[in-house]
């Protein structure tokens, strides 16, 4: 967004000094002209000039305001992250992954004695 800040100066400028220069341009060079078109020539280099600045002001002001949307976004997201209790939520899954586990554990432990009497039933004990 800086970078957009950055080159639009520049450009504004060059646009003002072209225009500024396509209106000059337009003035004749013709000597039946008495001077009286050097004040309107300067009155719209003036007037140019203006309108360039109030596009450079708006792009810099809408500049300013995309760049204050994405902080309070990224702020906002900062703060959803952090209230959401990550380590907590994770803790849960780590308590229930381990509760499963030590059931797990005692089915095999189950299904040992239950092979191990059978294998004593079967008169093959140890």
């Amino acid at each position: 967004m800086r970078r957009f800040k950055h080159r639009a100066a520049p450009i504004v400028a060059v646009l003002a000094i072209g225009a500024s220069g396509a209106v000059w341009a337009g003035c004749g060079g013709d000597d039946n002209d008495s001077g009286n078109g050097s004040g309107s020539v300067s009155d719209q280099i003036e007037s140019v000039t203006n309108q360039a600045d109030d596009l450079k002001d708006k792009a810099s002001k809408a500049i300013d305001q995309a760049q204050d949307k994405a902080n309070e976004a990224i702020n906002k997201t900062k703060k959803q992250l952090n209230e959401a209790d990550i380590p907590e939520k994770a803790q849960e899954q780590v308590d229930k992954a381990n509760q499963k586990l030590n059931e797990a554990q005692g089915n095999v432990n189950d299904a040992s004695q239950q092979a191990q009497e059978q294998l004593k039933n079967s008169g093959g004990g140890y």
